[in-house]
């Protein structure tokens, strides 16, 4: 799916959140070639974790940084 990158900066997926169905956007990108959980596997070593387009990858990010200190925090239980 190296086609997907040349979408990424227009108008109507530069701000992620607003895409209604980001699926079936990916979808007809691809052809149909593009699977929820394979797609996703794909896409998740290419994701910028400093990208701040996203509210809500922002949110998730922030999220899972906020549980991995909490964790580390945590006595050992051994």
């Amino acid at each position: 799916m190296p086609d997907l990158v040349r979408h990424q900066n227009s108008a109507r997926f530069r701000t992620s959140d607003r895409v209604e169905n980001p699926s079936r956007e990916l979808a007809k990108l691809t052809q149909k070639a593009y699977q929820k959980v394979s797609g996703s596997r794909l896409l998740g070593p290419h994701l910028d974790l400093a990208n701040d387009r996203s509210a809500s990858f922002k949110n998730l990010i922030a999220g899972v940084r906020r549980l991995e200190q909490e964790l580390l925090a945590l006595p050992d239980a051994y």
